[in-house]
C-alpha cells in the first residue's frame, strides 16, 4: 500500500542527522555525508564481523577506509546552524512535540504542518536570493533540506501527494536559482556533493511513492 494512502499513525525516535564536523576557518561548518552510504555501513559490518573471528584488525578495511571519497559539504556557520535548528524546533511545534531530540510521534495529519514550515523557510530564501544574499539563501536552503530529509514523514505519510509535489518542485527551483552563482560567492565547498544528496532524497520520494516532480537527476 503507498504510504500516501496510510493513516496509521507512526511512533518513532528521532533519526541522528548526518555527522557534522567543524571546518578550519571557525566561520565555517562541514557536514559530513559519508556516514549516510549505506553500502559503507554494511562493508563496515561485515568487516567487524572478520575482525572479531580474526581478533585482528581488518587489514582489507583498512585499505577501504582510506579508499573512501571525502563526501563533505562546507558552508558558513552561523547562519546555517542558526536557520537549522530554528526549522528543527518549528517543526516538532508544528506537530506537537517536543524539540528534546528524543521521542517524537508523526502520523499522516503530520505532513501539511510541517511542509507549511518549509514552504515557510523557502519564502525566506527567495527573498534572500532577490535581494542578492545568495550566500545566506543556501544556508536556509540547506538548512531545510537537513530538515526534510531527518523527518521526511511529510512526504512518506501524506495524503496529499500533489502537495508534496509542489513543495518538492519549489525547494528544487529555489536551489537551482542559488546555485547559478559561483562557489566563492556562495562560500560553498562540496557543490557536487550536496547536489548528489539532495538527489538522493528526491529519487528515494519517487521510487518509494510515486511521486513525479522535476529534480537532480
Amino acid at each position: 500500500m503507498s504510504a500516501k494512502a496510510a493513516t496509521t499513525t507512526t511512533t518513532t525516535t528521532t533519526t541522528p542527522a548526518p555527522a557534522a564536523v567543524a571546518a578550519p576557518a571557525d566561520d565555517m561548518f562541514t557536514f559530513n555525508f559519508e556516514s549516510n552510504d549505506e553500502e559503507d555501513e554494511e562493508d563496515e559490518e561485515e568487516d567487524e564481523e572478520d575482525e572479531d573471528e580474526a581478533a585482528e584488525p581488518s587489514a582489507k578495511r583498512a585499505r577501504k577506509d582510506a579508499d573512501k571519497p571525502v563526501r563533505q559539504v562546507t558552508v558558513p556557520r552561523e547562519p546555517t546552524l542558526k536557520k537549522l535548528d530554528a526549522i528543527t524546533a518549528a517543526l516538532m511545534k508544528a506537530t506537537d512535540n517536543d524539540d528534546d531530540g528524543g521521542f517524537s510521534m508523526f502520523n499522516t495529519s503530520s505532513s501539511y504542518p510541517m511542509q507549511m514550515v518549509l514552504k515557510k523557510e523557502m519564502a525566506v530564501a527567495r527573498k534572500m536570493l532577490k535581494e542578492g544574499k545568495h550566500s545566506q539563501a543556501l544556508c536556509v536552503l540547506i538548512a531545510i533540506f537537513m530538515n526534510m530529509e531527518r523527518y521526511d514523514y511529510w512526504f512518506s505519510d501524506s495524503d496529499d501527494s500533489r502537495m508534496v509535489e509542489t513543495t518538492f518542485t519549489s525547494f528544487y527551483k529555489l536551489v537551482q536559482d542559488a546555485l547559478k552563482k559561483d562557489d566563492a560567492t556562495l562560500r560553498l565547498t562540496g557543490r557536487d556533493v550536496l547536489i548528489e544528496e539532495m538527489a538522493k532524497l528526491g529519487r528515494a520520494a519517487k521510487e518509494s511513492f510515486d511521486y513525479e516532480f522535476k529534480w537532480f537527476d
